[in-house]
């Protein structure tokens, strides 16, 4: 499974893709045909040509309208149109919705070792799972480097017989860049370029092809299965063997996001489609959008991966990057996996000497000149322009500070409510001719990368002292030392600043994030044709589940202030690889359960029925949605008493019994029937309800608990409880 990954887009680029957002209209349309009819795909395309031409006036205008014949996990097209003729297409026969194309965002050597995930003990999970041999892995995201050692194919087997997937050629990239560890590429960018115009890779460094000229494709590729590489390091920092988490496995790369402009949702989809045809294993998928969230039958993530799932595919999407913030969560459906960021047991600090012989620690990621020599210091509002105030100045916000004080000088700069972006910070200090920037900021461990201009953050309490300490004298100086990789001395994990929280803003009743994973500074495999600003070109780069932390503490999140973790920071938990293995009982479901589930949601019958081709009449909508088989109970509106239904299956061993043991939220009574389980060799699956109640007479926030069964010998399947108590209406005026 890929770690959720944080990115951090250059300013500029970030920029332009809000430009690009805010801005666009669309003139492409995905018409989706739910679960495809026809077993031969030129049936379906020839199906496509034919239902847009009733629109179009003729086969030929709808061949040359039509993007994307989406024929392998389902049925449907991307279409260049105008509005009114999208709407003409949306009420033809068998056309279950048409939507507008829309851009989505993008979203180790330490992290493996952090998730005791080893080769070297026979009875760990890559041992067990010949570290991923044989599996396929493919990712949507911004292509692969493929010269990387971390995808060298020594030691690799044969390609697996049942693969069908290419190796797509394109701008410097060939058919033998692909090997036995990367086994297939593709590259998709008709949706894009039929929004925003012909790629000009003159004017941006880009490829057409599966080529990656941004790095996160490569970086999150070599995170899930790259190979050994030893004595890895991003400059001498984070020094170490670099390896993915399965090794072994193959990779299938389809590229859908460009270095000029997102990632285009007619892309996303035709790759959605063409994986389900090759044969992955797993989809590692690190994109989304903000909310408010489209409705899961309008959703090309949702979409794709639901039939992607029908197939006996495991998705894997990413949180989001808008924490600490609730409700922010995306790639919500319930048929994915979708991962919350978290910290690993590293660091990089970076001591900071004042002029009085005082030595504060903060962290960074620099080796350049600016190390080892004093330096005058100044406090960013005392230097603010004529036009900015003490606010701005104080964040060091765009244009606020005045480049005559703070030539030469390191810059002490404070988060503030409207900025809170080390990067920007430096930025200014550097437009400014400062020489460095000292940023205290609420603590997390997420480091900016500034690579090639000194960016050290504190947290407000040693941005405070420094403060103090300027203001004690008339020539205030400051010295750096060289970053340093520090293991195993601070507490992990913790749920990172950036990630998206729930509760699920789409469906309350599904609890999201379902995991958390290492996704803060890890390093790994990089595209050199993307190296930060005025560095060399980097073959390794930094980028950014129990419910308890290595020192057996619970773990934390990080925020504004830290607080203690809950389910709507890391899900079930922090992912434990070794203990999947064995888990005892699974929470099982098959897709007729999500079909109810979408019922559940208030899509109509037809919506629903073209998604699986079959005649679906929704009935029950709110026991479907309560009573869905998630490994997680969140109720988000108590008033009374409240029953929900779930069902385990035993894959432990045969003759095992459970015995329910309940950590209650605060407030809330929880009762299981049966409260024991006994499995045996002709009973393997057995159904519980639990029934909460509430004690409090008043509304209350999320209240959280647990579930677990115990088996008494080594098998706790604990389950999260997330509980939101709400006055009953009736009660209010009687």
């Amino acid at each position: 499974m890929a770690a959720s990954s944080h990115f951090t887009l250059p300013f500029l680029l970030l920029q332009h893709l809000l430009l690009l957002s805010l801005f666009s209209a669309s003139n492409v349309y995905i018409v989706y045909m739910g679960e495809k009819a026809q077993d031969e795909p030129a049936a379906a395309t020839e199906l496509h040509h034919a239902t847009l031409s009733t629109v179009l006036g003729s086969k030929q205008a709808a061949t040359s309208s039509i993007l994307y014949s989406y024929k392998h996990g389902f049925s449907g097209f991307a279409a260049v149109l105008t509005e009114s003729e999208a709407a003409r297409v949306a009420d033809l026969p068998g056309v279950a919705h048409v939507v507008p194309n829309r851009i989505l965002d993008l979203h180790t050597t330490r992290s493996w070792d952090f998730l005791h995930l080893k080769s070297s003990p026979s009875d760990g999970l890559l041992e067990m799972s010949r570290s991923g041999d044989g599996s396929i892995i493919g990712v949507l995201d911004t292509g692969i480097w493929p010269e990387s050692e971390s995808f060298s194919d020594r030691y690799m087997g044969e390609i697996p017989s049942r693969w069908r997937g290419v190796c797509q050629k394109g701008e410097k990239f060939h058919v033998s860049d692909c090997n036995r560890k990367i086994i297939g590429a593709r590259w998709y960018i008709k949706g894009y370029e039929a929004e925003f115009g012909k790629l000009n890779t003159s004017d941006i460094l880009e490829f057409l092809s599966a080529r990656d000229a941004v790095g996160h494709g490569t970086h999150t590729s070599s995170t899930a299965a790259g190979a050994f590489v030893g004595n890895a390091s991003f400059m001498g920092i984070a020094r170490g063997i670099a390896r993915g988490g399965a090794l072994r496995a193959r990779l299938a790369i389809y590229k859908v996001c460009w270095a000029s402009g997102g990632c285009s949702s007619a892309d996303i989809l035709a790759a959605f489609d063409d994986a389900i045809h090759d044969g992955v294993d797993v989809l590692s998928v690190s994109l989304g959008q903000s909310p408010p969230l489209p409705t899961y039958i309008e959703d090309v993530l949702a979409i794709g991966s639901f039939h992607a799932v029908a197939r006996g595919i495991t998705v894997v999407c990413s949180a989001g990057n808008s924490g600490p913030f609730s409700q922010t969560v995306i790639n919500t459906a319930p048929w994915i996996i979708t991962v919350a960021a978290s910290t690993i047991d590293r660091t990089f600090v970076t001591l900071i000497s004042l002029g009085n012989n005082i030595t504060k620690a903060g962290q960074a990621l620099y080796l350049g000149e600016h190390v080892d020599k004093f330096y005058g210091m100044v406090y960013a509002e005392d230097i603010a322009s004529d036009k900015a105030d003490s606010t701005d100045a104080r964040g060091c916000d765009a244009g606020s500070l005045n480049a005559t004080l703070a030539r030469g000088k390191v810059v002490l700069c404070f988060q503030t409510r409207d900025q809170r972006s080390p990067l920007v910070a430096s930025d200014t200090v550097r437009r400014a001719h400062g020489v460095a920037v000292i940023f205290a900021q609420f603590l997390t461990k997420d480091i900016t990368f500034a690579f090639d201009f000194p960016c050290i953050q504190v947290d407000l309490e040693i941005g405070t002292s420094i403060l103090t300490y300027l203001g004690s004298t008339r020539k205030p100086i400051v010295q750096f030392g060289t970053t340093k990789t520090v293991l195993g001395t601070v507490i992990a994990p913790e749920v990172a600043y950036f990630s998206s929280r729930g509760p699920s803003s789409l469906s309350p009743f599904v609890l999201k994030p379902d995991i958390a994973a290492p996704g803060v500074n890890i390093l790994a495999s990089w595209s050199p044709a993307s190296p930060p600003r005025n560095m060399p070109p980097l073959n390794f780069k930094i980028e950014s589940a129990s419910t308890i932390d290595e020192y057996s503490l619970g773990v934390v999140a990080e925020g504004a202030p830290h607080k203690q973790a809950n389910p709507f920071d890391f899900g079930g938990g922090h992912v434990d690889p070794n203990k999947a293995i064995d888990p005892g009982l699974v929470y099982d479901m098959r897709v007729s359960a999500y079909v109810h589930f979408l019922c559940s949601m208030g899509y109509n019958n037809s919506a629903v029925s073209s998604l699986t081709q079959h005649p679906t009449i929704c009935h029950d909508i709110f026991e479907s949605q309560k009573d869905l088989n998630l490994p997680s109970i969140t109720i988000p509106e108590l008033k009374k008493s409240f029953t929900v239904t779930r069902t385990v299956t035993n894959v432990g061993p045969v003759a095992s019994t459970y015995t329910a043991h309940v950590e209650a939220p605060r407030g809330v009574s929880v009762r299981v029937r049966p409260s024991i389980l006994s499995f045996n060799s002709t009973v393997k699956k057995l159904k519980f309800k639990v029934t909460f109640e509430s004690r409090l007479k008043v509304q209350s926030g999320y209240l959280f608990g647990s579930l677990t069964w115990k088996d008494g010998v080594h098998h706790l399947v604990r389950i999260p409880l997330a509980i939101r108590i709400v006055i009953d209406e009736f009660n209010i005026y009687t």
